[in-house]
């Protein structure tokens, strides 16, 4: 189903039946993901609630314009709450893994009485450090151009086997072949300019603002993920009411590694409101 917004369209799709009386999990993918990497949670969850997926822009079925513009963080948010507002007047719960957690991060802290709850999985508050920020932008510059002048097939390739995604090769290979396959749909342009308008380097970093966020929060990492396992750690010490559930035997993607852990905890988070 899509959602105009301005000259383009945005996807999102039920996971489930709706049912008008249930509250609300948004959520938002991954990096080169789209909102059917949600599917495996659903099995594991109670059908107490409505779960929708977005894919957002520059992925899944969403559109991929050539419009940089569209790729702010300040576009996504209003993209985001489009969608929410097509949905549902009432408040949500939001979950984002890694750039969508990102996202929904910077979601909260501009509309925060959209939300009943964040989850963010595996997701960062930016960079703080100006010169490892610079670096950081002009290696997703480096790689957006690559994106660009490569077939689709090399890229998804070499992401697969980035040393952040080495834990998910005890995942079966026919589960790998299908999440290779839908990675292999990506838009070139919209990969590109997802790294150019909203990579980890260009985003503004938010640590000194985590303080602000007085709605309940969830953090979720993978033991095996030590990068983010210390920056998550940090973001649970500034974010005032906030839990962190560090994942056994999980890397960066743990809804995928750890699915029914995952849904577990998320729902024990989300349930009691």
């Amino acid at each position: 189903m899509f959602v105009e917004f301005e000259s383009i369209r945005i996807n999102y799709e039920f996971l489930r039946p709706e049912i008008k009386n249930n509250s609300y999990l948004f959520l938002l993918h991954g990096f080169t993901g789209s909102l059917e990497d949600w599917l495996t949670l659903e099995k594991y969850f109670p059908v107490n609630f409505n779960l929708v997926g977005i894919d957002l822009i520059g992925h899944g079925k969403s559109d991929s314009p050539s419009n940089l513009n569209y790729y702010t963080i300040e576009s996504i948010i209003r993209q985001i709450k489009k969608v929410k507002e097509h949905v549902t007047g009432k408040k949500i719960f939001l979950l984002g893994y890694s750039m969508g957690g990102r996202a929904a991060l910077n979601y909260s802290l501009s509309l925060p009485y959209d939300l009943e709850g964040l989850i963010l999985e595996s997701a960062s508050a930016g960079i703080n450090n100006s010169a490892l920020k610079f670096e950081r932008e002009r290696t997703d510059k480096n790689l957006a151009e690559y994106i660009l002048s490569n077939p689709i097939e090399n890229f998804v390739d070499d992401w697969m086997n980035k040393e952040i995604f080495q834990t998910q090769r005890n995942i079966s290979e026919n589960i790998l072949k299908e999440i290779r396959n839908r990675k292999l749909q990506c838009n070139r342009v919209g990969l590109a300019n997802s790294l150019l308008g909203f990579g980890t380097g260009v985003m503004k970093p938010l640590f000194d603002r985590l303080s602000e966020i007085r709605m309940p929060a969830q953090l979720i990492c993978g033991e095996l993920d030590k990068k983010f396992v210390d920056i998550n750690s940090h973001m649970k010490r500034l974010i005032t009411d906030s839990k962190l559930s560090i994942i056994q035997n999980s890397g960066h993607n743990v809804h995928l590694e750890e699915t029914k852990q995952y849904a577990d905890i998320v729902y024990s988070f989300i349930n009691p409101f």
